[in-house]
């Protein structure tokens, strides 16, 4: 009689179990081992960025929405990122800031009138206490930054006006301030900072017209370029630095609380973007 071999059911089923928990355990395992990757990697990709991310700077601006004024105080914390550079920001925060007029300032549809004996003065929050909270404290702000990058841009009615001082467009508390004497026609531009001014040269303008004056730097010198719209006036140099304090507190737009001059005209819009950032102390 031929002999007919039974296979071991035992080690069969054993077998069949265990290739089975195989089976289960490599489909669990799989998606766990993708998503421990992909973890990690986005764990490495916040951590370089966290890393890059230690600079911040602010900006304003002033402008009308639907006839109401507006004036935003911008902080950002970001870097500055190669081929090309630009500025790559983390973290903004935007606060809109309550500002109390003087005088009998008047806000139209597009514009804020300026009589000559009004304006508005803004509080402005300590950008350097804005820095640490945005970054939960790795950003600790010096007394003072520097800037290679003063940017100011003006779309304005100017009046006429009497002084070197007159026709005060903004000033920044301890920080920037602008102002357009506009006399017999002929115009000048003044930036005001810490450590120093720069003056455009005279020039004819009328009607509603674009200022602007930014400051451009290479590897070994920088120059303040004034332009009217997209005609440039001259360029006036510049130090490679400007200091900036960060305990600002206060904008005033149309008028200098301590020369008391006031600004005849219209403001359009209004943009200052000193582009001052500077690495924490801690």
């Amino acid at each position: 009689m031929q002999d007919i071999s039974v296979p071991n059911l035992a080690n069969y089923e054993c077998r069949n179990t265990m290739e089975s928990m195989l089976r289960m355990i490599k489909k669990i395992t799989l998606p766990v081992f993708v998503l421990l990757i992909t973890l990690f990697g986005l764990s490495i990709s916040n951590a370089s960025e966290a890393a890059a991310a230690d600079t911040a700077k602010w900006y304003t601006h002033v402008y009308i929405d639907n006839g109401q004024l507006k004036v935003d105080w911008v902080v950002e914390i970001g870097h500055v990122t190669s081929n090309p550079q630009t500025w790559h920001v983390v973290k903004q925060s935007v606060t809109p800031l309550k500002c109390k007029t003087t005088g009998n300032l008047q806000v139209n549809q597009d514009h804020i009138f300026f009589d000559g004996q009004s304006g508005f003065k803004c509080e402005v929050p300590s950008f350097a206490e804005e820095v640490k909270k945005l970054s939960a404290g790795a950003i600790n702000l010096e007394p003072t930054i520097t800037t290679q990058s003063v940017l100011t841009e003006l779309d304005a009615e100017l009046g006429f006006s009497r002084g070197v001082n007159s026709n005060p467009i903004f000033l920044i508390e301890r920080n920037l301030s602008m102002n357009i004497p506009h006399t017999k026609g002929k115009t000048n531009m003044f930036l005001h900072y810490p450590s120093g001014q720069t003056t455009s040269g005279a020039f004819f303008s009328s009607g509603r017209s674009q200022y602007n004056i930014e400051q451009q730097c290479n590897t070994s010198t920088c120059v303040f370029e004034h332009a009217l719209g997209s005609s440039i006036i001259q360029n006036d140099s510049a130090p490679f630095d400007i200091l900036l304090p960060t305990g600002e507190t206060a904008l005033y737009v149309g008028y200098a609380p301590n020369s008391r001059m006031f600004l005849s005209g219209q403001i359009y819009d209004l943009f200052v973007d000193p582009f001052a950032r500077g690495p924490g102390s801690g």
